[in-house]
């Protein structure tokens, strides 16, 4: 799984610049982390506080996350899947039934309203 990951990697930084504010060997990896109500919120904070200067992957290059939060109504622009820039990945991230329902239910409800 781990070769998978970096190789999904590898092909959106051939499409990105590897400088910026960032530096020149760090890539911004966008995530989306999925849940109800505060749940979300504490997972990327807790990432935020364990990686607070991101990450390696390999000796090549280092990585820093980007969160974006979806924890309402799918179907509102500010919390849609597909904005710019398109997330590297995806969390989902729930502490009871209901919030096991509302991540069932997301990507159904994003993928009817495309229809």
């Amino acid at each position: 799984m781990d070769g998978v990951i970096e190789q999904l990697l590898h092909r959106r930084e051939a499409g990105t610049n590897g400088g910026g504010v960032l530096g020149t060997n760090v890539r911004l990896l966008h995530l989306v982390v999925l849940g109800a109500r505060a749940s979300a919120q504490q997972v990327a904070q807790a990432m935020r506080q364990v990686l607070p200067q991101g990450f390696r992957l390999d000796d090549k290059a280092q990585y820093a996350l980007a969160f974006r939060i979806i924890d309402g109504d799918v179907g509102l622009p500010h919390n849609s899947f597909c904005t710019e820039p398109l997330p590297h990945g995806c969390l989902c991230v729930y502490a009871s039934q209901p919030g096991l329902e509302y991540i069932r239910e997301s990507p159904e409800k994003t993928l009817l309203a495309n229809l």
